[in-house]
């Protein structure tokens, strides 16, 4: 029995790639325990270091849904194996990507109105998930606009039109929009309890896999905390760390410098050169305007504006469907 220690991060911008070390691009589908099994072995026999360390040490493995759920059947599968040192974690970078997606799809109704009243065309069946966060967004900062005025005046109004819609603005945008901003917090207690409520989201929508792997976030958190002290105590410190978060952001600047024709051995060299030296960084960087966060093209405020009109213009409707209240 070897003794675990985990060695905490350190603070860093997580938005930045550079602290981030390719060790390998290999070819794999990563769709079935198989795949994710050769994987690691692929890892671990190329780079020995990787298993000495996990002989003494913890690590999390966050990831997206098959990422998460693979490992979680190769750890139940080999419980007294070396893969019992990686602890998966749910992505949760993932997580509010398809909250907000399945937030957008499911109240389309709603969503093609605003995007309509917004931008002046169609939203697309399947929308692009800048489409569906910018849809979120507007609704979120419409609302907080004209939602003192709207409760005031429908009061304890029981239309059913009216609950659904108040339903969505006031507790399933706000909850969606705030997941992933709360987990940047760092504030353990306070994300717990939203994971809570996002478990009920996912079962009541009946949103495939995430239902299962946010219910098993939780039950893993407790087994941490009883269990897995030392380990817990690093996330409580750390929690905005274990995020899947980078490799979202590498996959997509993979994407962008490769072409959907190229096979593997291309992909793999493309990989490399990326990551192997800063100077591609800094060549695209002279010519093309780099990503700046928390700046963008779309003026707020008039979107916010744009949104609050078309909200109450809704509830103007709602309440001549009632023929209770008269704006």
């Amino acid at each position: 029995m070897f003794s675990r220690v985990y060695h905490p991060p350190c603070d860093e911008d997580i938005e930045s790639l550079q602290s981030c070390q390719l060790l390998e691009e290999c070819e794999q589908d990563l769709k079935s325990l198989k795949n994710y099994k050769e994987s690691l072995e692929h890892v671990f026999s190329k780079y020995p270091d990787v298993n000495n360390y996990l002989e003494r040490n913890l690590l999390p493995f966050p990831a997206d849904w098959p990422g998460w759920y693979y490992p979680k059947k190769l750890i139940a599968n080999n419980s007294t194996g070396k893969y019992t040192s990686l602890i998966p974690e749910q992505g949760q970078f993932h997580v509010a990507l398809n909250a907000v997606e399945v937030t957008v799809i499911i109240f389309k109704h709603f969503f093609d109105k605003l995007f309509s009243c917004l931008f002046g065309g169609l939203l697309p069946k399947k929308p692009r998930p800048y489409q569906s966060s910018l849809c979120v967004t507007a609704a979120l900062l419409g609302w907080l606009m004209v939602r003192e005025q709207v409760l005031k005046k429908f009061n304890l109004c029981k239309s059913h039109e009216f609950v659904c819609t108040l339903y969505l603005l006031e507790d399933v945008i706000p909850l969606v929009y705030f997941q992933y901003q709360i987990f940047r917090t760092g504030n353990l207690e306070l994300y717990m309890s939203v994971m809570a409520q996002m478990a009920i989201l996912f079962n009541i929508w009946r949103r495939r896999h995430y239902d299962k792997s946010t219910l098993s976030f939780l039950s893993d958190s407790d087994y941490q905390k009883t269990f897995l002290p030392d380990y817990w105590k690093c996330k409580q410190h750390w929690l905005y760390l274990f995020v899947e978060k980078k490799i979202k952001i590498w996959h997509s600047m993979l994407r962008a410098h490769t072409q959907s024709h190229d096979n593997a051995s291309n992909i793999e060299r493309v990989a490399k050169t990326i990551a192997s030296t800063g100077f591609l960084t800094n060549f695209c960087g002279a010519f093309v305007p780099g990503y700046m966060r928390g700046q963008s093209n779309f003026n707020f405020w008039q979107i916010a504006g744009k949104s609050a009109e078309f909200i109450l213009q809704l509830f103007s409707e709602i309440a001549k469907n009632t023929k209770k209240l008269m704006w």
